[in-house]
């Protein structure tokens, strides 16, 4: 595979510390998500420290990454500022062996690496889990949408109010065919009629 604007040729550096930027824009998450929001832009610095054992890769990703919000869906700047590791080593046994999960395998006779995948994973999963714009009031949704939380919520709050313990008034006449077919004594032993 040729390499790309994502890529780190080998060759091109001597051993020791080396440090790189890649910028993730909304080209760059349009390749995985032809839908992505627009308004992306995640700058990543890399450090590479390069020996003939392994190549030790830290990823710093700083910036904001536009998402739905999870109340209004209404788009917003999601800021991500975390670090990653990655280290690529050559393929022996030896390191087949290890536990760790960042080692990964390097070609030795293709000494390129490819960090498109894992930028854009990273990137993702600098993301919380829930996502509702900083220091967002409740009522900054659109009307609609307040809405319908508040629906949702005298719904819930009047479903709360009644005892758990109440039996349905009236059963379902589906488990009523069915208990129809059972033997009578085995109706007895299960449902005592």
């Amino acid at each position: 595979m040729k390499p790309g604007p994502y890529s780190i040729l080998l060759s091109k550096y001597r051993d020791g510390r080396h440090s790189l930027r890649f910028l993730l824009d909304d080209t760059f998450f349009s390749q995985y998500d032809p839908e992505a929001p627009t308004g992306n832009h995640v700058e990543v610095l890399l450090t590479m420290q390069k020996s003939d054992r392994l190549v030790d890769l830290k990823l710093h990703f700083t910036g904001a990454i536009s998402t739905p919000c999870d109340r209004c869906m209404e788009l917003y700047p999601q800021a991500i500022d975390t670090e990653r590791r990655l280290i690529y080593t050559p393929n022996r046994e030896e390191d087949a062996r290890s536990d760790v999960d960042e080692l990964l395998p390097l070609d030795p006779q293709n000494p390129v690496i490819h960090l498109e995948q894992e930028l854009y994973d990273f990137a993702c999963l600098a993301l919380p889990h829930r996502r509702v714009p900083p220091h967002c009031p409740s009522d900054a949704c659109p009307q609609p949408v307040l809405a319908y939380l508040k629906e949702e919520d005298s719904t819930r709050a009047a479903g709360a109010g009644a005892p758990a313990t109440e039996p349905p008034s009236r059963v379902d006449p589906r488990w009523e065919k069915l208990r129809a077919l059972l033997k009578p004594e085995e109706q007895e032993k299960k449902y005592g009629s």
